[in-house]
């Protein structure tokens, strides 16, 4: 299949819509992001876990015009995108178990009620520097914290092979890139691929133990933006896969030495690679002005893309759903005909997503980014709200669901502290925090607010 062969197809109500027009490209960075450079950590740590549902702005750094990608045939179809209404706040039951101060940064439910998460406590609001990190074991409503906590240390990244055999990411205050192996009851640390001595680990998408692949994130480049190199691990040897993206959002392995890549370019667009056969070749390309952040894999035959295409006012409440679905043969653009105002949907399952819709507040609350006032899931091709358990949430990210009514999310949200200053003057400072979110029964249960 080309690039250029990508069909529109509807999922759902046949109404006509209208295709979005082409956007500029943009430089807005996500809330993730905004998170990891607070957090004074090089690497974009796990920027598919924690991917913003407004959507990343483009892709870092500087055009290119050396890099070419090839653009589609059709531009996918979204609905107009007028202000969402606001659903019913319902507060969070508080969930048990969870260190004092420890904020769930990534979860992997490994089972019905067991999964593995990382950990952090951030106090300094100035510098955004943790306090420590940490693996947590949660089984039966339990938190255990595995090992001894790692001072100065943000984990953002998680991938579980199996219930008992994982690793963790993240990176130090001094930009040192940081992988943990997670086997036998406890994690061990150890050194990044030799295979490209650059950056920090960023995501890693293991098929086995012993094969998979990972993005090394080097904040400096070679054009001296952000860059990210894939490495394929095959029996314990590692090799550099050479990719045209600029930067890695996540990796789906779905064979051995095949995955799918979906990342982001110099010209205010994404790709989709796939990689089989030591080749990495472009797919298709996003529309312009649009970027892809997710990918789900359900099975070998039944692959998902979340993304979002941006305005030209460039402001998150103004972004449409982009999805695309492959079914073992080919690629296609979904139009999942959401509720109108909403800015991402989430695939939880082959028959339930997941969508939400931001609002901009007024001042003083207002923030660079919006912040979720409506939560709808889909299941049997219909759409019903939800209720949400804060106001002041920026972004949700879906993790895992057991079915359309248990289901597990990390959510994002700023707070601002105001800060001392040698003139005098009032400054403040943000921090972005994350909370982790099971709703089951109708109801919300958090950890780590």
């Amino acid at each position: 299949m080309g690039p250029r062969d990508v069909p529109t197809v509807e999922r759902g109500d046949d109404s006509p819509e209208p295709s979005a027009p082409p956007r500029p490209p943009a430089r807005r960075r996500s809330t993730a992001a905004a998170a990891v450079i607070a957090a004074v950590v090089v690497t974009a740590l796990g920027a598919a876990i924690f991917a913003s549902m407004s959507g990343h702005r483009g892709a870092p750094g500087a055009g290119d015009s050396s890099v070419v990608t090839p653009t589609m045939a059709e531009s996918p179809t979204a609905a107009p995108s007028p202000t969402p209404g606001t659903s019913a706040l319902q507060a969070p039951r508080r969930g048990a178990g969870l260190p004092e101060g420890v904020e769930v940064i990534a979860y992997a439910p490994t089972g019905s009620d067991e999964g593995w998460g990382t950990g952090g406590v951030i106090t300094n609001p100035v510098t955004g520097v943790p306090d420590r990190g940490m693996v947590l074991r949660y089984a039966a409503g339990a938190w255990t914290q595995v090992g001894a906590a790692l001072p100065g240390v943000y984990l953002g990244g998680l991938d579980m092979v199996s219930s008992s055999e994982g690793w963790a990411l993240g990176g130090d205050g001094s930009g040192h890139g940081v992988l943990l192996h997670i086997r036998d009851g406890g994690w061990q640390q150890v050194p990044a691929p030799a295979a490209d001595p650059q950056g920090a680990p960023a995501h890693m998408a293991m098929r086995t133990p012993d094969e998979g692949w990972l993005a090394m994130a080097d904040p400096k480049g070679p054009d001296s933006g952000a860059h990210t190199s894939l490495l394929h691990d095959a029996g314990g040897a590692w090799s550099l896969m050479p990719t045209p993206l600029k930067y890695i959002a996540d990796i789906a392995p779905v064979a051995d030495g095949e995955a799918w890549v979906i990342g982001w370019n110099t010209d205010g667009t994404s790709s989709l690679v796939h990689v089989r056969g030591g080749v990495a070749a472009v797919e298709l390309t996003s529309p312009s002005n649009s970027a892809f952040t997710r990918l789900r894999v359900l099975a070998p035959d039944d692959i998902w893309i979340e993304g979002a295409m941006h305005a030209s006012t460039n402001a998150d409440i103004d972004d449409v759903p982009l999805v695309y679905h492959y079914d073992g043969a080919a690629w296609a653009n979904v139009n999942l005909h959401a509720p109108y105002g909403v800015q991402h949907v989430g695939i939880a399952a082959r028959d339930t997503m997941w969508a939400f819709a931001s609002v901009q507040l007024p001042p003083p609350d207002q923030t660079a980014y919006g912040q979720i006032a409506s939560i709808f899931a889909e299941t049997g091709g219909q759409w019903r709200a939800l209720t949400v358990p804060y106001k002041d949430l920026q972004s949700i990210e879906v993790v895992s669901h057991a079915s359309a009514d248990d289901v597990w999310a990390v959510g994002v949200y700023m707070v601002t502290t105001q800060v001392p200053d040698h003139n005098g003057a009032a400054s403040y400072a943000s921090i972005s925090h994350y909370v982790l979110l099971h709703y089951t029964g109708g109801a919300w249960i958090e950890w780590g607010r």
